[in-house]
């Protein structure tokens, strides 16, 4: 019996190993940057969040006080 290759597959498998390996990378390095980005943002904005929240409690005050002397 003559077995008959018509192509080799393991280049192929090669090549897609390569792209999925470099994809990988990307995608690691991306959402690395992405998460530092996000957390220097918030290190530097936590005074205005702070003072966000502040702002909304104060709010939150008012309008119960607006409630409660309708």
């Amino acid at each position: 019996m003559i077995n008959i290759h018509l192509f080799d597959i393991r280049p192929i498998l090669d090549s897609c190993f390569e792209w999925i390996v470099w994809i990988l990378k990307i995608l690691f390095i991306y959402f690395s940057i992405m998460f530092s980005g996000m957390v220097f943002g918030l290190y530097f904005e936590r005074g205005n969040i702070a003072q966000l929240k502040a702002c909304a409690a104060s709010l939150e005050v008012t309008k119960k006080n607006e409630r409660s002397s309708q």
